[in-house]
């Protein structure tokens, strides 16, 4: 790293440390390589009241982020099944390869990572949590790997609206402009620019961040600035997949044309947050409307912003956990069935 910036791979594995360190639950952390030696960074938390045979969950964190992110959540979630979360490919301490420029190279490799890691790990089924970013790539894979996904939990997910509902809210010079600036503004290469000030400049455009963690940690803890800042003063890999993936902070081939070919076989959970910048552009009722043969389930998180898992910690948390329940109560239902 350049000497400008107060980063660097050790800096990032200690402000991890940090953030975990207020999780109860036991972590098991470490790397698990997949396809051309590329390792996926990996949290696995063995459920406390012995569940390990369920199908475990696994959540991926959203863009600009990272597994710890998910710190919060650990405890709760992991009291049933087994629980894991991943850096994405890019992204955390995961490697961070040159994607390519095509949108369908870059979406199949984020999806072939997923699937490589699952097998590596040995994992039959899952319950796939996905926020936001993580939720439109959970999505794809849900997509192409029907079979391994018992339950997809979409939380406040990226990626559904199409371009065209911005014309809503800006008349056509004022969307002239915003689409100008939008489209060469890259706020995480910004962050890298002011170098030794960039952690202190994480504290000031993303103060909703700090104060949700602070409520838990402390006033004037830094361990999820720090953390964050880590995260994404790293060598740009996956933000730059993602940029190249979207424009104006849409999806290029929004999720909205493609849920169609979602299998029924599939149940689907979607949690946003009232307060949340997503509805504002997408009303999720759509999904159900186009999966009328699926299961969907969709809740609003009341007093929730984007990071809906941060915001209402608890109702997060019991609402993932009645979506698993259900899995379950049809898994045993089918053994009652078979036998």
């Amino acid at each position: 790293m350049p000497r400008w910036l107060p980063t660097s791979p050790k800096h990032l594995e200690e402000a991890e440390d940090k953030v975990l360190s207020s999780v109860k639950v036991p972590i098991e952390k470490y790397f698990v390589e997949i396809f051309d030696g590329f390792q996926i960074r990996t949290y696995k938390i063995i459920s406390t009241n012995g569940n390990s045979s369920k199908s475990p969950l696994v959540l991926i964190h959203g863009f600009a982020a990272g597994a710890g992110f998910w710190s919060l959540n650990f405890d709760e979630l992991s009291q049933e099944q087994d629980v894991y979360a991943i850096d994405l490919l890019g992204f955390g301490r995961s490697s961070r390869p040159k994607f390519p420029n095509d949108q369908d190279e870059i979406e199949n490799m984020f999806v072939s990572s997923i699937e490589s890691w699952r097998k590596a790990v040995g994992i039959v089924d899952m319950v796939l949590l996905g926020h936001s970013f993580g939720g439109y790539l959970s999505v794809l894979y849900s997509l192409a790997y029907p079979n391994r996904v018992v339950h997809l939990i979409l939380a406040d997910p990226w990626g559904f609206p199409e371009r065209d509902v911005l014309e809503n809210y800006f008349s056509k010079w004022k969307l002239c402009v915003f689409t100008a600036l939008a489209s060469t503004l890259n706020p995480l290469a910004i962050l890298r620019a002011f170098g030794p000030y960039g952690p202190s400049l994480v504290s000031r455009l993303r103060p909703d961040i700090k104060e949700r963690y602070e409520r838990l940690y402390g006033d004037g803890d830094t361990r999820v600035t720090d953390y964050i800042y880590h995260c994404n003063a790293q060598e740009p890999s996956g933000e730059i997949a993602f940029f190249t993936i979207s424009s104006i902070g849409f999806a290029n081939r929004p999720l909205n044309q493609r849920i169609h070919a979602m299998s029924p076989q599939v149940p689907i959970t979607i949690l946003y947050g009232s307060n949340s910048w997503i509805i504002q552009f997408y009303n999720f009722n759509f999904v159900r409307s186009i999966l009328k043969d699926s299961y969907i389930k969709i809740y609003e998180i009341k007093d929730a912003s984007h990071h809906l898992y941060a915001d209402q910690v608890d109702e997060f948390n019991r609402l993932v956990i009645k979506a698993c329940n259900r899995v379950r109560t049809k898994m045993e239902s089918m053994k009652v069935t078979q036998v």
